[in-house]
């Protein structure tokens, strides 16, 4: 729920004038219903807002947006340089395109926070309704910023305005995204996303909400023409590859080596970990006899340090647990 408190004026001169001035018509009451409905805003915000503007809802609404605007830019110059390791991966993907987008924030309180939780569904759809790229995406903060919203607005100023509601300095961090070429229609896209944490929703419209998430591209072996029978297979073979990767983190690109030695350090290679769900049979030889070829993957865990490339993911000293499906 935003919060917004605005002050009438400071110039004690000239206040009680003003105050009467700005009550002497009341607000509409259907309209400051409609008003907080479509705004969020606290009921006395979008009263004093109709009120300035004659009951017109658009110019209300209008300088509602404004105020939390200028007053999340206020706050944001105030939080600046705030270590921000909390947060939440958006995660959006139909059969040709999938993203992952990560927002941080300072403390798992306001990562449960249902403004928040918009926050990062919005970015996610923002993203998703950009992506030009022909096959695979990466972008920083610098690039989120800049993108405009379903309501007109930028990231960025979207983020603000929720800096000022929320009280917390929150940043949109980098998104990630797989696409399948126009000239592969048979490949396809898996996602899967993690929650570890209570009291996180699942998501929001068809956004997905987790701690750690993967997407991964594939297509049917020696590109063999595919029925329905293999695509069901298939997608749910790819959701528990997607699994797989976010639990054990394997090394990025689809290297492997032509005769296994048993090395642990082979084990970092994705093709060749046991299989997350049967450890009997590795991961490569699990797609083979479903006749798979996993094309690229992609995994991003929230949080993870500056350092560590959504798309460099080294380690694999630190498995999570994944429950099985």
């Amino acid at each position: 729920m935003n919060v917004l408190a605005f002050p009438t004026l400071v110039n004690k001169t000239t206040k009680f004038c003003v105050h009467i001035r700005l009550h002497s018509k009341a607000a509409d009451k259907a309209l400051l219903y409609k008003l907080r409905k479509l705004t969020g805003y606290t009921f006395s915000a979008c009263k004093e807002a109709l009120i300035r503007h004659e009951n017109d809802l658009d110019k209300a609404k209008e300088w509602l947006n404004s105020e939390a605007v200028s007053r999340g830019w206020d706050k944001a110059g105030k939080l600046a340089g705030r270590v921000m390791n909390e947060g939440l991966l958006g995660v959006l993907g139909t059969r040709s395109r999938a993203v992952i987008v990560e927002v941080n924030c300072e403390t798992d309180f306001v990562a449960r926070n249902h403004s928040f939780q918009s926050l990062v569904a919005i970015a996610a759809e923002t993203v998703m309704n950009n992506y030009t790229e022909p096959n695979k995406i990466s972008l920083d903060s610098s690039h989120l910023d800049k993108l405009v919203t379903s309501s007109s607005s930028t990231l960025k100023d979207t983020m603000v305005a929720a800096i000022g509601s929320i009280g917390e300095s929150i940043q949109l961090r980098r998104a990630v995204g797989l696409c399948v070429p126009g000239n592969a229609s048979s490949s396809r896209l898996a996602i899967y996303s993690h929650v570890s944490t209570e009291g996180i929703s699942q998501g929001i419209r068809d956004v997905r909400f987790g701690k750690y998430a993967a997407i991964i591209r594939y297509r049917p072996l020696n590109d063999k023409p595919a029925n329905d029978a293999w695509h069901e297979r298939a997608a749910r073979l790819g959701r528990q590859i997607c699994q797989h990767i976010v639990g054990m983190n394997p090394n990025p690109g689809l290297e492997s080596v032509e005769n296994p030695t048993g090395d642990p350090d082979e084990e970092k290679y994705l093709l060749l970990q046991p299989f997350l769900l049967d450890e009997t049979i590795c991961v490569g030889e699990h797609l083979l006899r479903n006749e798979m070829v996993l094309e690229d993957f992609v995994r991003v865990e929230c949080g993870e340090d500056d350092r560590v490339d959504s798309s460099k993911n080294v380690s694999n000293e630190n498995p999570i647990t994944i429950p099985s499906s």
